[in-house]
């Protein structure tokens, strides 16, 4: 007669040892998911703050707030899985950031249950739209300003065009004009080159500058719409300067593996975050003085977990986050991860719908554009 302990530690192959060989490689596995779940949760209560630190005092954080979306999903699924494993602190301390992170969901995701928004007649609503052009350029130097008279020729035109990164040394951009012949056309430059260009089917009555000798490029028009005056500021803010080869490198992990290119990229977003912040301290105080209803929009050239988001939306309402749908990347590079293209709009204003044109590939940045209206 055999002994009971000879049964309770034997395992399928009838070693007495496998239980106990099975626990050591599950606690092996436990400890490294101790060490990523740790990771994930550090790095998403560091994004929580990205968007209260100056970048000018901590710039560096600015590249984990890039990544809060991954962050956030990461420690959702390391949740999950310690729900699995049944270590409840563990999980439930998971689960605190899980709900304190989804108060910022939906400045990167936004489930739209009305799917038709019902304009009143009487209400006279408008469009605008934002689009970062990227010079018309598609690579090696060529101009691609017809593809994106057809893309203009193949829509209603919006009421309001605020373009960024306008290049008037392309070819074709006077068929560009052409198709807003009868509009009022403001442009801003910055060494001698277009760098935002606004157009308006509506009376522009006054215009402005707030740019910084290569630190961001913002301008403002009053436009008057239905006897209503609207400011609205244009802007590009100082570039990332994250180049097609840095993005891939970044989204294949490749920097991981090159202390060099690492090193240099952090550089880059740290210097860049903090140039573009100063430009935005100076930029929403303007915008603060503004007594009319306003709108500001363009190519921030940072996510919503960001200093610059954060000082830009004060006051304001963010077009995607009331009206948007899905996903909302406006940056194709980095596999679509990025948001950095906006409409926001004081309180004075309504919107009736938002759409990013994902459809629209010609520059690397998606046109985004908002059907609004004056509350009265």
């Amino acid at each position: 007669m055999g002994r009971h302990d000879d049964y309770y530690y034997a395992d399928g192959y009838g070693s007495r040892d496998g239980g106990r060989r099975g626990s050591l490689w599950l606690s092996v596995f436990d400890l490294i998911m101790v060490v990523v779940t740790a990771m994930f949760a550090v790095g998403l209560i560091v994004a929580f703050f990205t968007p209260y630190v100056d970048p000018s005092t901590f710039g560096s954080l600015t590249i984990i707030g890039i990544f809060a979306p991954l962050l956030y999903v990461a420690v959702l699924a390391s949740m999950l899985f310690w729900l699995v494993r049944k270590r409840w602190i563990t999980a439930a301390f998971l689960a605190v950031l899980v709900i304190i992170g989804a108060f910022d969901v939906s400045k990167f995701y936004r489930i739209d249950f009305k799917r038709h928004y019902e304009v009143s007649e009487n209400r006279r609503s408008f469009t605008l739209m934002s689009y970062n052009v990227r010079g018309f350029f598609v690579g090696e130097g060529k101009s691609n300003a017809r593809g994106y008279v057809d893309f203009f020729e193949s829509i209603d035109l919006p009421d309001v065009l605020c373009l960024q990164e306008f290049n008037c040394a392309a070819h074709n951009t006077e068929a560009i004009d052409s198709l807003f012949e009868g509009y009022n056309m403001r442009e801003t430059l910055e060494f001698g080159n277009v760098v935002v260009r606004t157009y308006s089917r509506f009376p522009i009555i006054a215009q402005g500058d707030i740019s910084e000798q290569a630190r961001g490029t913002s301008q403002w028009c009053d436009i008057v719409v239905r006897d209503d005056t609207i400011r609205i500021f244009n802007n590009h803010l100082y570039s990332m300067h994250i180049s097609a080869d840095d993005s891939r490198d970044i989204s294949q992990g490749k920097i991981f593996f090159d202390d060099n290119k690492m090193r240099s990229i952090v550089a880059r977003i740290r210097d860049n975050s903090s140039i573009r912040a100063r430009h935005v301290d100076t930029l929403t105080q303007v915008i603060a003085a503004t007594r009319h209803a306003k709108i500001v929009c363009g190519d921030f050239n940072d996510t919503p977990m960001s200093y610059v988001y954060r000082r830009m939306r004060h006051g304001m309402k963010d077009a995607f986050v009331e009206a948007g749908r899905g996903y909302g990347y406006t940056f194709l590079p980095m596999h679509k991860l990025l948001r950095i293209d906006y409409i926001m709009y004081s309180p004075q204003i309504g919107i009736d719908a938002f759409s990013s044109m994902t459809d629209c590939l010609l520059s690397d940045h998606l046109p985004i554009m908002a059907r609004m209206h004056r509350i009265k």
